[in-house]
């Protein structure tokens, strides 16, 4: 439920930010865990978590970067003013990784 709460947010941002034409969500599963991106071809911005901090702009910071690090995962937000942004989400899952059942480690 949190995973797609993040999701969610980032969409809703994209809605209200981001003056987008085209967002897309990509999801797949890696080695640490379950990586989610969403991207969109907004006006973008300048991500720098002091200066957010600053403006008193928490959401993005506590809301979604805060709950993913609190399940041991990580944000990284790439965007640039005129170029769109890409919220990604790390977030480690149970089972994957290198001693998951049926790689040959134990079960």
């Amino acid at each position: 439920r949190l995973r797609q709460a993040q999701v969610r947010q980032a969409l809703e941002n994209v809605v209200q930010h981001a003056a987008a034409t085209h967002a897309v969500v990509f999801a797949e599963e890696g080695e640490q865990g379950l990586v989610v991106s969403v991207r969109d071809d907004g006006v973008g911005f300048v991500y720098e978590e002091d200066g957010l901090r600053s403006r008193g702009k928490f959401g993005l910071l506590e809301s979604m970067k805060g709950r993913i690090e609190d399940l041991g995962g990580r944000m990284t937000v790439r965007s640039e003013p005129g170029s769109g942004t890409e919220v990604e989400f790390l977030i480690p899952e149970p089972g994957l990784g290198p001693d998951r059942a049926g790689d040959g480690g134990p079960p």
